[in-house]
Order: C-alpha cells, then sequence, then structure tokens
C-alpha cells in the first residue's frame, strides 16, 4: 500500500513515490509523468492516477490512485537593476498570491509588501528574493540589483566634435566611466 500526499505542487521539482510506500519497496510505478520511481509535477496539471504494483512469484497486488498535482502560485521579482548609493525600491508583481522579501538589506515598510525600499550595508550586486504561497505551494523569484558607491563620481564623454561635409557617417567614439550604462540620443 501507499500513502496519498495531500498536494504535490508542479513547481516542487522532481517526487520520490517511494517515500510513499508503507512497508516494503520494490515494486513498479506507472502513469502520466513517472519514470521509475520519480515523479515529474512540472509537466502535470490536476488530479493524476498512479499505479503501484508490486508482487512476490505469482503473488501479486496492484493499487491505483490519484494524486492531486496544484499549478501554484507565480512569483516575479521584477527586473535586475543597476543603481547608484545604498538603497532601491524593490517591486514585485503581485500575481497570485501574497508574499514576502528576504535578503541582505533592511526593508522599509515592511518584508510582506510588494513594493518595498531595501537599504543595504556596503556596494556590490545583492540578491533579493520574493517568495509567494497559497497554502499549499509556494514559488520564488530572485531579483538581482547592483549598489554602485555613490563616492565614486561617475563621469561622461562624448568624443571630440566632428564636420560631416561630404560624407554622411562618422563613428562616435564616446566613453563613460567604468560600470556606467549610456545611450546616445541627437541633441
Amino acid at each position: 500500500s501507499w500513502t496519498v500526499p495531500p498536494v504535490i505542487c508542479s513547481g516542487h521539482g522532481p517526487f520520490d513515490l517511494n517515500a510513499l510506500i508503507t512497508g516494503n519497496t520494490g515494486g513498479t510505478w506507472t502513469g502520466t509523468g513517472v519514470n521509475g520511481s520519480t515523479l515529474d509535477p512540472s509537466v502535470l496539471n490536476g488530479l493524476q492516477v498512479i499505479t503501484y504494483t508490486a508482487g512476490i512469484g505469482a503473488c501479486g497486488d496492484t493499487n491505483s490512485q490519484s494524486i492531486l498535482i496544484a499549478a501554484g502560485p507565480l512569483a516575479d521579482a521584477g527586473p535586475d537593476a543597476t543603481v547608484c548609493g545604498l538603497s532601491d525600491s524593490l517591486n514585485a508583481v503581485l500575481l497570485t498570491a501574497i508574499g514576502t522579501w528576504s535578503g541582505n538589506g533592511t526593508f522599509s515598510p515592511s518584508t510582506a509588501m510588494p513594493s518595498v525600499e531595501v537599504i543595504v550595508s556596503a556596494p556590490g550586486t545583492h540578491p533579493f528574493v520574493w517568495t509567494v504561497g497559497d497554502g499549499q505551494c509556494t514559488a520564488s523569484d530572485t531579483v538581482l540589483i547592483t549598489f554602485l558607491d555613490s563616492t565614486e563620481q561617475a563621469w561622461v564623454y562624448a568624443g571630440p566634435d566632428q564636420s560631416l561635409d561630404v560624407i554622411d557617417a562618422t563613428t562616435l567614439q564616446g566613453e563613460t566611466s567604468p560600470g556606467a550604462a549610456a545611450q546616445w540620443s541627437i541633441a
């Protein structure tokens, strides 16, 4: 015999069906998404009939039961960013369930809000994780924020002035401070 779990979340990852057996293992598992004794819930949704067959010699038994595969919530922590200074606004997308932020920083007003201000103690790239749950399943997404030292002066140089009389194309030779993102525009 085997015990049916209350629910398996599709984002759970591979699930060892042998952990559900009461007694000795050694039988075979069959059903959609089953490979050996592993169930891959990421390709399933809803009730799935799973069968365990075991036997000794000419004696055998089969036990089929339905397992509920729940799609679970979705998590979206927002886009990665680079900021000047030691604080930034984190803006998770509230899709299907409430969530919380975690990471190395001070959050305001609360880690349980999708939009928060975070302050870190040192420049560098810091990961922040937005985790959501619907009571049965959880999901998380990580956003990477690169905090640049605000005491370092950012600079930009567009390159030497050019006059185009006969030709109608040129190469611009701009420069920026290391790590800066720049974009050309027509003045």
